[in-house]
């Protein structure tokens, strides 16, 4: 029987990890040793990587973000990074059974890794992974989520096929001279986010220093995006954070002045945003079509949807519940 091993990636191997994530059809930004320095400078959390590896060869892997909550560590998504999880090789070209199997085992080999180790494990995958089986049928638990992603490689298709009401608010907002491009004034973004986030009475709880690092660090300055909107009178109307890597850009925050909710500003943004970033990556994954409300906004642009699973597993139930209980209680 082929011996699995898993192990924690450690910086020198950090490209060997990053060549493995961009083969990976799982694989994107948020499990990069890039993101994971951002997270680890960020926030006062440590996201970790970690490999399966099959005689010497890297096969598989796992990414997370260690917390402590409620007295345990407990492994999930880092706040800002909508997928972590599991990895898989690209398809080898042998027989479909010997390809499961070979992907069953490196998800075993992981999930028997991270039981061991944390006491709750929560984490969102990206659209790629597709069979959870191996871990539903050792008792995770595997929820769809969903997420919209737009073919943005032309816009003017993009315009033709955006729903009617959309194409009326972005020229509504055109009409009232939004100045639009790009900045980096944290502050105002930051408070722009808790007006947002307060419309729906949730806290921010986006760390002041994550949000320095997301836009300030050298490190994404090829694959970021922080473009804006300015009424007239001048302050900040909207703002949108874009990362990107080879093929997806992704709708990292957003956030827009309750006030200004029916001038169309937002979605003249994400119309800018399309057309500045077309030559760079072919596709916009709006990170998300959970909320009904956002989701029928986002609904306007025509993405296609995509499914993703969050996949758990909790060494106790009481623990469990507890959680949730302090999560309702919090209003979140």
């Amino acid at each position: 029987m082929a011996d699995y091993q898993v192990h924690s990636i450690q910086e020198r191997h950090y490209r060997l990890w990053d060549d493995f994530v961009a083969a990976s059809p799982q694989g994107c930004f948020y499990h990069t040793s890039c993101w994971k320095q951002i997270i680890d400078t960020g926030t006062t959390n440590i996201m970790r990587l970690y490999g399966c590896f099959l005689g010497g060869t890297l096969v598989g892997g796992c990414t997370l973000t260690e917390k402590v909550q409620l007295g345990r560590h407990a492994a999930v998504n880092a706040l800002t990074t909508p997928y972590a999880g599991f990895l898989l090789p690209p398809a080898s070209g042998t027989k479909i059974s010997d390809q499961t199997s070979h992907e069953h085992a490196i998800i075993s080999a992981l999930s028997r890794f991270l039981e061991a180790r944390f006491h709750q494990i929560t984490l969102y995958n990206s659209p790629g992974l597709a069979d959870v089986r191996p871990l539903t049928q050792s008792g995770w638990s595997a929820v769809p989520c969903y997420t919209y992603v737009l073919d943005i490689s032309e816009p003017r298709r993009v315009w033709e096929r955006m729903d009617g009401s959309v194409r009326q608010a972005i020229r509504k907002a055109v009409k009232q001279q939004f100045h639009v491009g790009t900045s980096t004034d944290v502050d105002s973004f930051y408070s722009l986010l808790d007006k947002t986030l307060g419309r729906r009475r949730l806290p921010n709880l986006i760390p002041r220093r994550l949000l320095d690092t997301l836009m300030h660090t050298d490190s994404l300055k090829d694959r970021r995006l922080f473009l804006t909107a300015q009424p007239k009178s001048g302050g900040l109307a909207s703002g949108i954070l874009v990362l990107w890597d080879q093929t997806t850009a992704y709708y990292a925050l957003a956030a827009t002045d309750p006030a200004l909710y029916g001038s169309g500003v937002h979605s003249l943004l994400i119309w800018e945003l399309i057309q500045r970033l077309s030559p760079v990556v072919g596709m916009l994954d709006f990170v998300g079509a959970n909320i009904p409300s956002i989701a029928r906004f986002k609904e306007g642009f025509n993405p296609q949807l995509e499914t993703h699973y969050c996949v758990e597993k909790w060494r106790s139930l009481l623990l469990k519940w507890s959680k949730r209980l302090v999560r309702r209680l919090r209003g979140y």
